[in-house]
């Protein structure tokens, strides 16, 4: 076409609009993919099991306060009843196993299951069969894809051979495809044993519980069914119990939803204002170009081919820009992830899917489209012989569209420099919050013993105990300790009762440890003792308690002495009160303080097991020194995970820090967009008023009236822009208060800042148009004239 001939010369003639155009768009279109690219793959996309919107989480509630999991008895009888809405119900837990196939060992995520999970699923097996309601005391297990074709070469012959988990022998039955994990992240799948006393017990909320409602079933239908099944179900240990259900895929994505929803607003007003700035720029291209057009219009050529002309040049930037911004996505969405920690909800799922890249494409298209279809309409009605005949810097109306499409741009630039302020302010603080320990040289180092020595903790305990004062004598090792659970990775929690009070329960965070574990990551002592060598196994059982315990169930008094009883994880289990220690912050920064009861691990021991080591050794030589200390003690015993505190705080305020990074991203972008924008019209502005500037300088105006004249101009653009800016930024301001820490949405000194940032860009962006005007030379260009 002779179109796209001329149009791709025109380019080349000049490169450096083209260059402009390219990178803006590439950055706009880079930016809102990749921010897709997560919308899509978390919220959008179905978890990948057959009807997986009919999944649903069931989950306990006490009251109208959620407890998340569900006890053992409780999932019992959800599996003995018949529901009309619901096909299926299972409950899964996670637990750690030492696989040895082969001769090989390997240290594995294994996922108890009920009968009913693979049901739940709705998948068929891979290989063999799965395992089901009747094979509860059966020594079988399933296989994950991913182990089954990385440990037996993907062999349709592995079943019916035999593993070692722990000390146990199973037999494999079957593979399970990889979508099954999406369900239950595990490596494989035993039956889930309900053995008393846990089995028995409604207050031990330790199950993940999933169902699948029927096909012509809604989720009301369902959550109906449960309450009125809860309500018949036995209250002597849980009266108030309920149970409710939500969508599996909803409760997955919740906790990052307002995260997502916010970068979402972000990126769209981000890719209006490249929208904007192409405006700009390809008006500022047909403006330069009237007089070209005019003749061509005066000589024959229709309005309609003088139009085209601008919209295929336009159509042709949009689509390299766009396919530049498709190319950007790839590397933005690899980027991202790399920012964020494992654990966050569907992170693998995330990619450059065909419907991220069609909508990056209908965007980007999208925004050329709108950018050069302005030049073309605004040329509707102009006289081509007007415009031949007549000085073009008379029509002062002929810059009031690029000044609007400036001020718009500089109110868009101030809403996300706004949004960046808080989220930078919020991120600060959050940092500055107190975890309640010293991070800095601390490892945590798991050793996941699983059945390898028996499936009673009791038998592992003084092994453990061993495996510690043997990592205490490593050179450079100054304490060691062990806990069931790190700080700021959740943990269990359980209602633990205050015998001086009878009735009454305070929820506590339970963490089984030694006296080295406070030692280690410094908690303070603030009464009494720590754990000491005459707290054996047989000796009468000690806690020590947080000080936010404290306050819970004494208000006023001493905790030294007081008695306390934990019902709900088997036979209760009393203990007396020897210490008090600081609050240590138990998932997030920005959850208060939990409270928190410690149990020696002698006395009360653990199947999950961390040893916290202080040390100023590099980490791999940790690592070894540690690894050969447990060999001296256990031969072929593997460590786990090995992380820094350091690395777990920062895994913790992983959102916050890519909210904040990507804000301050889109913040800085949006100002130089606007900066971009504002010099392009008052650059165009001086470059067509040269002949008055010369004139008013002929008949004595000073060098200086010339750079206010401009400077005035700019000003009045950066006030509107600003002006309606925080305007915005107030009302868009209360759909961040989600993502906000100690920082109210609509504070104005965040919004003064913005402001002053704003203008200081506009006043940078100003000074060069204003110089240029001041510097010209009346004699000069009166005599070209």
């Amino acid at each position: 076409m002779p179109e796209v001939s001329a149009a791709v010369r025109n380019m080349a003639r000049r490169p450096s609009l083209a260059a402009s155009v390219l990178l803006t768009l590439g950055v706009g279109i880079g930016a809102s993919t990749t921010i897709f690219g997560f919308v899509d793959g978390i919220l959008l996309r179905p978890l990948g099991l057959p009807s997986s919107d009919r999944l649903v989480s069931i989950q306990e509630l006490h009251g109208k306060t959620p407890v998340g999991r569900v006890t053992y008895a409780t999932l019992h009888d959800l599996g003995s009843h018949r529901f009309q809405h619901l096909s299926a119900v299972a409950g899964m837990r996670l637990w750690n196993f030492a696989l040895e196939a082969d001769g090989q060992p390997e240290q594995v995520t294994g996922a108890m299951v009920s009968g009913d999970f693979f049901a739940a699923a709705a998948s068929a097996p891979e290989a063999g069969a799965f395992f089901g309601p009747g094979d509860a005391s059966e020594p079988v297990v399933v296989l994950g894809h991913e182990i089954w074709a990385r440990r037996f070469e993907a062999s349709q012959d592995v079943v019916g051979r035999t593993i070692h988990l722990g000390d146990r022998l199973y037999r494999i039955v079957g593979v399970a495809r990889a979508e099954v994990q999406k369900l239950a992240a595990a490596d494989l799948w035993i039956p889930l044993q309900f053995e008393a006393p846990l089995g028995t017990n409604r207050r031990s909320h330790l199950l993940d519980v999933v169902g699948r409602r029927r096909p012509q079933s809604s989720l009301s239908q369902a959550r109906d069914e449960l309450a009125a099944f809860a309500r018949s179900l036995p209250g002597d240990d849980s009266p108030d119990l309920s149970l409710v259900a939500h969508d599996l895929q909803e409760t997955l994505v919740a906790p990052v939803r307002p995260m997502l929803a916010v970068l979402v607003a972000a990126v769209a007003m981000l890719l209006a204002l490249v929208t904007l700035n192409l405006t700009n720029l390809l008006l500022a291209r047909a403006m330069s170009r009237e007089r070209e057009m005019a003749i061509r219009r005066a000589l024959g050529a229709s309005e309609g081919d003088v139009s085209v002309a601008f919209l295929v040049e336009g159509f042709l930037l949009g689509a390299c820009g766009t396919a530049l911004g498709i190319v950007v996505a790839t590397w933005g969405i690899s980027g991202v992830k790399g920012l964020l920690p494992a654990t966050f909800p569907r992170l693998a799922e995330v990619g450059l899917s065909p419907l991220t890249v069609a909508i990056g494409v209908a965007g980007g298209l999208g925004a050329s489209a709108i950018s050069a279809l302005y030049p073309a309409l605004r040329r509707l009605g102009t006289g081509s012989i007007d415009l031949v005949q007549r000085d073009l810097s008379r029509f002062p109306a002929r810059h009031r569209g690029r000044e609007m499409v400036a001020a718009a741009q500089i109110m868009l630039a101030m809403v996300l420099l706004a949004g960046a302020a808080l989220c930078l302010r919020s991120f600060l603080k959050l940092e500055q919050v107190d975890p309640g320990f010293r991070r800095r040289g601390v490892v945590g180092i798991d050793l996941p013993l699983g059945d390898r020595h028996g499936d009673d903790p009791a038998r592992q305990a003084p092994l453990l105990a061993a495996m510690l004062e043997s990592i205490r004598t490593v050179p450079g090792v100054t304490s060691a300790g062990l806990v069931n659970g790190l700080p700021l990775t959740g943990g269990p929690s359980t209602g633990v009762g205050i015998d001086a009070r009878p009735g009454i329960d305070v929820n506590a965070g339970i963490r089984i440890a030694d006296a080295g574990y406070f030692e280690a990551l410094g908690i303070p002592l603030r009464d009494g003792r720590t754990f000491g060598s005459s707290d054996g196994p047989s000796a009468p059982r000690v806690v020590m308690v947080s000080e936010a315990f404290a306050r819970a169930a004494w208000p006023g008094k001493a905790a030294l002495g007081q008695r306390v009883t934990m019902k709900d994880w088997g036979d209760p289990l009393g203990g007396v009160v020897v210490g008090v220690v600081g609050d240590v912050r138990p998932a997030n920064l920005a959850a208060p303080p939990e409270p928190t009861v410690y149990w020696h691990f002698l006395q009360f021991p653990s199947s999950f097991n961390t040893a916290v080591v202080r040390t100023d050794l590099p980490l791999p030589a940790l690592v070894r020194a540690v690894q050969a200390e447990v060999w001296k003690i256990d031969p072929g015993q593997p460590l786990a995970r090995v992380r820094t505190l350091e690395a777990v705080l920062a895994d913790s305020i992983a959102k916050e820090r890519l909210v904040t990074i990507l804000f301050a991203a889109f913040g800085i972008a949006a100002i130089l967009l606007a900066a971009i924008g504002l010099y392009g019209v008052l650059a165009n502005l001086v470059g067509e008023r040269t002949r008055e500037i010369a004139i008013r300088g002929a008949l004595g105006a000073s060098p200086l009236a010339a750079m206010r004249l401009v400077l005035f101009r700019a000003g009045r653009l950066t006030l509107a822009g600003v002006a309606a800016g925080c305007a915005a930024a107030l009302a868009a301001g209360q759909g961040m208060a989600a993502v906000l820490y100690e920082v109210q949405p609509r504070d104005p000194a965040m919004l003064t800042a913005a402001a002053v940032g704003v203008g200081a860009v506009a006043a940078l962006a100003s000074y060069w148009p204003a110089r240029r005007a001041a510097s010209v030379d009346p004699m000069t260009v009166l005599r070209e004239e």
